[in-house]
């Protein structure tokens, strides 16, 4: 970036806007880095869930199968 001819003035706002935009960059990758990394763990919880869950759930089917058969 050329800053000869400017003033000391307009470069300050200038290095204040850079800054500006070098935080807010920064700023966004940390939400996405905390987005993605929520998201992983939401994916690991919910396959444990799932493992533990899924043969309850066979059973569950089984045996509501069972009763409406019973009762027909």
């Amino acid at each position: 970036m050329h800053l000869q001819g400017m003033t000391v003035q307009k470069q300050m706002v200038l290095q204040k806007w850079i800054n500006h935009k070098i935080k807010c960059r920064k700023d966004k990758l940390k939400r996405c880095l905390s987005i993605s990394t929520s998201l992983r763990l939401l994916q690991t919880t919910y396959s444990h869930i799932i493992a533990v869950c899924k043969p309850f759930s066979c059973s569950s089917r089984q045996h509501m199968l069972f009763w409406l058969l019973k009762d027909a």
